[in-house]
Order: C-alpha cells, then structure tokens, then sequence
C-alpha cells in the first residue's frame, strides 16, 4: 500500500511538472506576441498611419497621420502635472507660429486623468497666457502608447516629412536651430533620449 501511494505521488508530480512547463511555455509565447505587436518605434522607422482620435484646438476633431503629409512634425509627450513640459510651449507655440507651413507640433497628452473637461480647461489657461495659442491637443489613446510608449516626460519624437523618426529627445534639444534642420530634411545629430 505505501508504495502504490509512493507510485501516486511520483505520478502528480510528473504531472504537475508537465502542467507548469506547458503553462510556463505558453506564457512566455504569449508575452513575446504581445511585445512583437507593441514593438517601440526608433529613429529612422516609419511611422505608422495611426488615428489621432480625439484632438482639442486644432480644425479637425480628429486626423490621420498622413493627414500631415510633407510637413515635419513633433510629437511632445506631457501630462498636465508636468511642469517642466508645459514650459516648452510657448517656445513651440512661437516656432509654429513662424514655421506652420511646414511644420506641426502636436501635444501628446499622456495621462489618462487628463479628460477632455480637464484638458478643456487647461486649453482656455494656455490661451488666456498665450496670444493665438496654436498648438493642438491629442488625448491619451491606448493605440498611441503601444507605438509610442513613454516612461518620463517631456518626451519629444522627431519625425521628418518622409514619415520617419529622425530623433527621440528630451526638451533641451528642442531649439529653433534644429527644428529648421527638421523642416530641411538635414541630418540630425541629436542625444537621444533613453526612458
């Protein structure tokens, strides 16, 4: 009798053995899909034909990447509470205002508590300090974080008239000198930022 329980147990454990590795197995296949299909962009990779969904000051509600097509673009990532992001924009406002025909800089709001009431709000204090204040605001989305994921702010991504990335940066790169390189389609030798 104990050795037929001895026999049982050995057989549990084989199983429970099997059962783990098969369970281990399949999770870290699908953990390697899932980090396939959200692969970060970087410098030189086309950007993808992505949905800007919800877009505050700007002359549509919503637009397509390729809806800025020939124009250079930069995406800046902040929140709200991220002060030093929000003072970058009214350096950016002024290059828009002189640079628009051939540049977009979009806002790239990254925090999910930023709804559309409290970035509303925020949007009539950025006008109320800044004439004309022109640049547009892009909510949160679940879509531009899988492309574009973000772990410290301000974040910028280059991005030239051909659709590619040219640079990730942080703020200080974000001169007048360098923008006119971007709108050139000129090489850019910026410090990329590493999150």
């Amino acid at each position: 009798m104990a050795n037929r329980e001895i026999n049982l147990e050995r057989l549990l454990r084989k199983k429970i053995i099997r059962l783990t590795t098969v369970l281990f197995f399949f999770s870290t296949t699908l953990f390697a899909q899932a980090k396939a299909t959200s692969r970060q962009l970087a410098i030189n990779d086309k950007v993808p034909n992505l949905t800007l969904s919800q877009i505050l000051n700007f002359n549509q509600k919503s637009a397509e990447f390729s809806s800025f097509r020939n124009k250079a673009l930069v995406l800046d990532f902040w929140a709200t509470y991220c002060s030093p992001c929000i003072a970058e924009f009214p350096k950016m406002d002024a290059m828009q205002k002189k640079y628009g025909k051939n540049i977009q800089f979009l806002l790239m709001n990254t925090y999910a508590s930023d709804t559309v009431e409290v970035l509303e709000k925020f949007l009539a204090a950025q006008k109320a300090k800044i004439k004309d204040f022109a640049l547009p605001i892009i909510l949160n989305s679940a879509e531009i974080k899988n492309v574009f994921p973000v772990n410290t702010m301000p974040h910028y991504i280059w991005i030239g008239a051909d659709g590619r990335i040219k640079a990730i940066t942080r703020a200080d790169q974000l001169t007048e000198e360098n923008v006119s390189r971007l709108i050139a389609g000129l090489s850019l030798n910026l410090k990329t930022k590493k999150d």
